[in-house]
């Protein structure tokens, strides 16, 4: 935790209309774990996710950053997000799968963390009292306007628009 500099808001829009779109069958081939000079095929589905999570509005960050030292439990800030004035969700950073230091440690086994990298945490899931929740929210449908705040970090507002 002393190499995280700071907290701000990303807005990971996804689009699940282009995930399943996006998404394909493919006959994967692999090295047969049983005869190792054979080889083995193995029906897969995976989707690509450039198009249903970087389309142009879905990734805004910001609108500033806050030091880690104003944050005195990362794991205990209030997360709303609504969409064109409706909560959509009401979830705490309690809920989170994976602590802050968990996610820094799984990230640099693979990665090399360089000081100003960006690391995204997940996604506040519990619905709102309403009813509502950001999974059955399809800004690639509705568009609109997405209001996401974080207690102590502040709000990040953005419009989501997709031609």
């Amino acid at each position: 935790m002393e190499h995280v500099f700071g907290y701000t808001i990303i807005n990971d829009i996804t689009s699940p209309t282009m995930r399943a779109e996006d998404t394909f069958h493919y006959r994967a081939v692999h090295p047969d774990p049983e005869r190792p000079s054979e080889i083995r095929y193995v029906e897969s589905w995976v989707s690509y996710p450039a198009r249903y999570k970087g389309a142009d509005t879905f990734g805004p960050m910001g609108p500033w950053l806050v030091t880690a030292d104003e944050i005195p439990d990362p794991h205990a800030l209030r997360i709303r997000c609504s969409h064109n004035g409706h909560t959509v969700t009401d979830d705490s950073t309690a809920n989170l799968r994976f602590s802050v230091a968990e996610v820094i440690s799984f990230a640099s086994e693979y990665l090399t963390l360089e000081p100003g990298d960006v690391i995204a945490m997940g996604t506040a899931l519990k619905k709102a009292a309403s009813g509502a929740a950001v999974q059955n929210v399809d800004l690639n449908s509705l568009g609109g306007t997405v209001d996401v705040f974080i207690e102590g970090v502040g709000r990040l507002t953005n419009p989501v628009k997709w031609r």
